[in-house]
């Protein structure tokens, strides 16, 4: 059916999937209106409208109205024929318009996924404020179900044993800078989550106004959770690190670093006497430093800088070894990862070679300390079609960096498709551009329906008491009577 001509003449889409042809007539363009089931299923759709003889048609989202952007914290959002993932509150009205250019086009929506998650897979939250993390599959990184709300930042960890099993600690970053501009959002809070993503605990952390990560690690021996804070103002201004319990409280110690122990990542070691951390050396974050955890002061860094190389994540493995992630200082050069033992030993030395980020993250394998998984963006010749920006994902042995498995998905920012523009998009859906990731270890059963609530309960009707003579148990009572065991109910 033709789109509308406003909004108050939207095209209804009753069902899923929909698909309509249609023809622009003005830079107005012309409205859909899509209501989400009240049984909250499908939480998220996918709206591709495309136009293969325009330059610049494009796709805008509002809701609950047709004048309120949607998210509200987004309101630049807009995709020019390419898909657009939407997340969906239940009985919510969503309102789309396909405008900016006259020409004919064609329209596609599809419901997002609801599968069943197995131990093993991937979770990647959004560094986009209100928009969702993405669980993914392991063995091809195809979206298995959205989770939202989550926390957007850049931090995140999960227990891989003991009491913390399954538990995720995240940071809700306060904000951050981004090609559209510093995006509000988070509440520098952090957030923790059972292996079913129930909110066990949301404690305030990182100051509002401080736009800084709070880097998070798990420690194999407590199963507490390190987290620090870069600029404490407790602390002059300087660093400090703490821990969170597997109920959701901050643990009883607080060290506060020196104004010289400037770091970004942190990783404790498997005893958790020593933490590491990449420290800021000439201006740059790339030594790889220690923190005595028991008596509380710096000691000598475990290994020196790597020459025009700065550190971008760390990953203590169950065999106390320590994987750093190294960048270049520019785009479009090869990371690597080393492999150190805790006496600073040079294990392993791995090029990352069909990459291209600026950005790589770790993430342990369920199978530590055998293996290990990184996140790399690909460089051009592998991301099939030009400008195409994909998130690969590669599981690694450890003692001679084997790759065992890997995948690329296209990116999804602001929601979009970070993809050339094509009648076949690689996919529907996909994850952020986000930098931490995490390998769950809990399958989670596909969103139940949401129950509508039960009706209320009718009122007794009104009976009218009678003198029982019959001293025989009265189980019906008779007419005009009531049971014995009735409650009274007068009459009007």
């Amino acid at each position: 059916m033709p789109g509308g001509a406003t909004s108050g003449t939207a095209t209804l889409i009753t069902s899923l999937p929909y698909n309509d042809a249609d023809t622009v007539p003005t830079t107005a363009g012309l409205w859909y209106r899509y209501t989400a089931p009240a049984s909250g299923i499908p939480n998220a759709i996918s709206v591709f409208a495309y136009a293969a003889t325009l330059s610049n048609q494009r796709l805008r989202v509002f809701s609950p109205d047709a004048v309120t952007a949607y998210p509200a914290s987004d309101p630049g959002n807009w995709v020019n024929s390419r898909p657009l993932q939407i997340m969906l509150e239940a009985g919510v009205t969503y309102y789309l318009n396909v405008y900016n250019q006259t020409g004919a086009y064609t329209l596609s929506v599809i419901a997002g996924p609801n599968d069943f998650v197995p131990v093993g897979a991937l979770l990647v939250p959004n560094d986009v404020p209100n928009y969702p993390a993405a669980i993914l599959s392991a063995t091809d990184g195809h979206v298995l179900r959205f989770i939202h709300p989550f926390p957007s930042g850049e931090t995140a960890d999960v227990g891989a044993s003991g009491p913390t099993t399954g538990r995720i600690l995240a940071h809700s970053r306060n904000f951050f800078q981004d090609p559209l501009g510093p995006q509000t959002g988070g509440d520098g809070h952090l957030k923790l989550y059972s292996a079913q993503f129930e909110l066990l605990a949301d404690l305030p952390y990182i100051p509002l106004g401080d736009s800084f990560t709070a880097p998070i690690r798990w420690g194999r021996t407590s199963g507490l959770f390190y987290v620090m804070q870069a600029t404490d103002p407790l602390n002059g201004g300087d660093g400090s690190v703490t821990t969170v319990t597997a109920d959701g409280a901050f643990g009883p110690t607080t060290w506060n670093l020196s104004n010289t122990w400037n770091v970004a990542s942190i990783a404790p070691s498997g005893s958790e006497t020593i933490l590491y951390g990449a420290r800021n050396t000439f201006g740059t974050i790339n030594t790889l430093a220690q923190w005595d955890l028991v008596n509380n002061v710096a000691l000598p860094d475990l290994a020196p800088a790597v020459s025009s190389f700065r550190i971008q994540d760390l990953l203590v493995l169950g065999d106390d070894t320590i994987l750093v992630a190294y960048v270049w200082f520019v785009a479009n050069h090869t990371p690597i990862l080393r492999r150190y033992a805790p006496d600073g030993t040079l294990l392993n030395t791995y090029t990352l070679t069909g990459s291209q980020s600026t950005e790589v993250r770790l993430a342990r394998a369920l199978n530590d300390p055998v293996s290990f998984w990184v996140w790399t963006r690909t460089n051009a010749t592998e991301s099939l079609s030009g400008p195409t920006t994909l998130n690969k994902f590669s599981n690694l042995q450890a003692d001679d960096g084997t790759i065992l498995l890997t995948f690329s998905q296209p990116q999804f920012t602001h929601g979009g498709y970070q993809g050339a523009k094509s009648a076949t998009p690689l996919a529907r859906f996909g994850a952020a551009e986000s930098c931490p990731f995490l390998i769950l270890r809990e399958e989670i059963p596909p969103a139940a329906p949401i129950e509508p609530p039960e009706p209320p309960p009718m009122p007794p009707a009104c009976v009218h008491a009678c003198v029982v003579t019959d001293p025989a148990p009265i189980s019906g009572g008779g007419q005009g009577c009531r049971a014995p065991d009735a409650p009274a109910v007068e009459c009007d």
